[in-house]
């Protein structure tokens, strides 16, 4: 191996531990994990979505949350209700997200989501999200501040 290539190995060891060492430890199973795992792909890893393709979560859950329609529509989606996650660890991610990404959901009084609740709205799976969402966002403004509605 020439002097270039062992430099360049080290380096490349290196960066690979300090990565894994600096990197916070997910659990397996935890909710951050299942957000990680099948919902981070489509919707960031800050919940900011991709603008004109995919809701930003950090701005439209604490709304929808409000009502028990939004509640519905937010786990009937299309990548919520076909995830291969329980009802219990997709009841266990919607609470994350409203607690980790949405922090201020507690000064407007949201309470958390059920396995219940979760488990009696994820089916059917909705078919014209973008029509859904535009009929529950005209709904949800005559009680607050609702998420733009194109996003």
């Amino acid at each position: 191996m020439t002097r270039r290539l062992q430099t360049a190995y080290r380096a490349s060891v290196l960066w690979g531990l300090c990565s894994f060492l600096l990197t916070p430890v997910v659990q397996a199973e935890s909710p951050r994990y299942n957000y990680v795992t099948h919902c981070m792909g489509c919707h960031g890893p800050h919940g900011e979505g991709v603008a004109g393709k995919i809701p930003a979560l950090n701005q439209s859950l604490p709304a929808f949350a409000r009502t028990v329609e939004g509640r519905a529509f937010a786990v009937s989606v299309p990548g919520a209700s076909n995830s291969n996650l329980s009802d219990a660890d997709l009841t266990d991610v919607m609470n994350w997200l409203l607690t980790q990404l949405n922090a201020d959901h507690q000064s407007r009084g949201l309470g958390v989501f059920t396995v219940a609740e979760v488990s009696g709205s994820r089916k059917p799976v909705l078919s014209k999200v973008r029509e859904a969402r535009a009929a529950l966002l005209k709904s949800l403004a005559q009680s607050g501040p609702v998420p733009p509605d194109e996003y």
